[in-house]
């Protein structure tokens, strides 16, 4: 079963990362009541808890690529680490360790009575299942030297080579050299994440930081405009199709917090006649 969700042709653009892992056409998603025969197939079983661990995954990472201010940095680390614990997995598999995935494993270990059997049955068919969707991840998250590196003097502005910056561009680099030669910037940067940090270092190096800037600031998604679009298509009701609603969908979309007791506070209150 899992043979068929590996991804068999990277280059097909239509397939997902994690459309790459679907389950495959299955009697029970097909019948209005649960097939008794598949309820005790362990290994049919057991194949889907996998799954279930899987999609688990996949769902963690996914919503941390669409949080508001998710930027090129907060992205490169969620896939690099994904990319990583599936090596993780593919090795621990090897090994015939299956902890890693707690829904597979507790089901195993209550309802197997021969682990070992079932074990071997899925252990090569999740390890094919993996290596298929790492290759998936490597299509649509290719690895590039040149962006990678550019990446790095941002988040590790201290630690990388002092070629990191060319000399070529040069008001760059001498910003470069004056700020690698604090050491108490060293410890500023452990306290606050890449963008905060350029962003204090406008003031002092302002080509540096505006040329880190335009990678940092970049965000991945238009959570924003969907958010807008929403607002909007709620107030423009049947009866409102006229309405003009740019104040409310100014006031519903701001992030500032309404001081309405402040406001209040200062006003005259009508005397009484």
């Amino acid at each position: 079963m899992l043979q068929d969700t590996s991804l068999s042709n990277p280059d097909d653009s239509s397939i997902s990362p994690v459309r790459a892992t679907h389950c495959p056409s299955l009697p029970i998603f097909h019948t209005a009541s649960f097939s008794v025969s598949i309820s005790r197939d362990e290994e049919w079983l057991a194949r889907l808890c996998y799954l279930a661990d899987i999609f688990a995954e996949l769902n963690s990472d996914n919503l941390q690529l669409q949080g508001r201010n998710t930027t090129v940095i907060d992205a490169h680390h969620t896939v690099a680490a994904f990319l990583g614990k599936l090596r993780l997995w593919i090795r621990r598999l090897e090994k015939g360790v299956i902890a890693q995935f707690p829904t597979l494993d507790q089901f195993i270990e209550e309802n197997s009575h021969d682990t070992g059997s079932l074990l071997q049955t899925i252990n090569k068919e999740m390890s094919d299942h993996l290596k298929g969707l790492e290759t998936s991840m490597h299509h649509y998250f290719p690895e590039n030297d040149q962006e990678t590196a550019s990446l790095q003097w941002i988040i590790h502005p201290f630690s990388v080579p002092d070629e990191a910056i060319h000399d070529d561009d040069f008001p760059a680099k001498e910003e470069w050299i004056t700020m690698r030669a604090n050491e108490a910037l060293k410890i500023e940067l452990q306290n606050q994440n890449a963008d905060s940090f350029w962003i204090s270092r406008l003031a002092n190096s302002p080509t540096l930081s505006q040329e880190s800037l335009e990678v940092v600031g970049i965000i991945l998604n238009n959570v924003s405009v969907r958010e807008g679009f929403s607002t909007v298509l709620g107030m423009k009701t049947k009866k409102r199709t006229r309405s003009n609603v740019t104040n409310d969908a100014r006031l519903a979309l701001s992030t500032t917090k309404l001081r309405i007791p402040q406001l209040a506070s200062n006003m005259q209150l009508q005397p009484s006649h």
